[in-house]
């Protein structure tokens, strides 16, 4: 990948919607942000039926598949699984053709056909995954009518956090640094 690849910063989020998260889904939400501030990009959408696990790695994959180009993204997520996922397990979940092994016996990886997708952007992309946590700050309750703008304008704030210390750090960061640099 040229050294000149555009940089974003994608930030993920979803919700669980009503009472009967099985049934009912929830809400996932990605913001798209070019370190220089050129692009900028909001999405949202509930999904039916849809939920947990699930849910937060299809807003990851949609925000990646977003971008048209290869690019370096340093992907904010609230999801521990998603990080952990992209960290640590997905070389391994590859190398063994998608399946892990538990007792003796392979069982296919749970969301399976999520993760073979996740990989096909990571191929396309240099990712770098950072863990956010903000769940206190969201008080997490079913998704409400004024849910959605709860969302716009945290996941604003905290965008506007890791941009402005991109920045200031000349736009020639890693995760780590934006890390100190944002407490």
């Amino acid at each position: 990948m040229v050294a000149t690849a555009p940089h974003y910063l994608l930030l993920t989020e979803t919700q669980s919607c009503g009472e009967n998260e099985a049934s009912d889904g929830g809400f996932w939400r990605f913001v798209l942000q070019q370190i220089d501030g050129s692009e900028h990009l909001e999405v949202s959408d509930t999904e039916p039926g849809v939920n947990g696990e699930r849910l937060q790695l299809l807003a990851a994959i949609r925000g990646l598949e977003a971008i048209g180009q290869p690019s370096r993204v340093t992907l904010i997520t609230t999801s521990s699984y998603v990080t952990r996922g992209i960290r640590r397990d997905l070389v391994s979940w590859r190398e063994s053709n998608w399946t892990w092994e538990r007792f003796g016996e392979l069982h296919d990886i749970k969301h399976r056909s999520l993760w073979q997708r996740l990989d096909r952007a990571l191929q396309f992309h240099i990712v770098q995954c950072r863990a956010w946590r903000i769940e206190s700050a969201l008080e997490m309750r079913p998704v409400a009518a004024n849910t959605h703008n709860r969302f716009r304008r945290l996941g604003r704030n905290v965008l506007e956090t890791w941009v402005n210390a991109a920045r200031k750090m000349r736009q020639r960061t890693t995760i780590e640094s934006l890390a100190t640099h944002c407490g």
